[in-house]
């Protein structure tokens, strides 16, 4: 659909431990998000979508991002 080309949630949905939503787009290690590439572009979207309402998200490579979202 248009909605899923031009936003892709995140690989993992749910909530802090203050109950904030918090979505976690989990990448390998050594990745570097590119603008060209037009799904990570749509992942990016909804990440900022959730940080602009208040929420946690981010893309991780590594367990230890996750402290930094």
């Amino acid at each position: 659909s248009a909605l899923n080309a031009h936003l892709k949630s995140s690989d993992l949905i749910g909530m802090d431990h203050r109950g904030r939503f918090t979505a976690v787009e989990c990448k390998p290690e050594g990745w570097t998000y590119n603008p060209n590439d037009e799904r990570e572009v749509a992942q990016l979207r909804f990440i900022e979508l959730v940080r602009g309402m208040g929420g946690r998200a981010g893309f991780v490579t590594d367990a230890a991002q996750l402290a930094t979202l």
